[in-house]
């Protein structure tokens, strides 16, 4: 009887990983897909302040390309969608940027990543400094 339950047991369990097997059967292309709609882009900002400037850097591992703005969305290509102190979206093909002739004052710069197409990447961050 022993013997009967241990088979039973070793079948099921085989039976079980089969079918988790199932499930990752993907092909190539799909897990590839799969890939690239979880990945988001690394997005990192800073601020130099001198005077009345400030050079906002952004590091991302996007591909930025003025040649490709609003054109095809392609996955881990795009541009930079920047609004300084709550104002209009700027669209930036480039870093560094240099803001120029700020008031004295905390400024707030929001940076967000976005397609070619200007579909966002939900990868956002702000910025906060102050002109003295």
């Amino acid at each position: 009887m022993k013997y009967v339950k241990y088979i039973l047991f070793v079948l099921l369990a085989s039976l079980i990983a089969g079918c988790g097997n199932d499930h990752q059967g993907l092909s190539e292309v799909d897990s590839e897909k799969e890939e690239h709609a979880e990945h988001k882009p690394f997005l990192e900002a800073s601020a130099e302040v001198k005077g009345r400037e400030a050079l906002i850097k952004v590091k991302t591992d996007m591909e930025i390309s003025k040649k490709k703005f609003g054109k095809q969305r392609k996955h881990g290509q795009g541009h930079i969608h920047m609004y300084v102190d709550q104002g209009e979206k700027q669209g930036v093909t480039s870093s560094p940027i240099l803001l120029e002739n700020l008031s004295p004052g905390q400024h707030e710069v929001k940076i967000s990543l976005h397609n070619n197409d200007h579909t966002p990447y939900d990868v956002t961050e702000k910025l906060t400094f102050t002109i003295k």
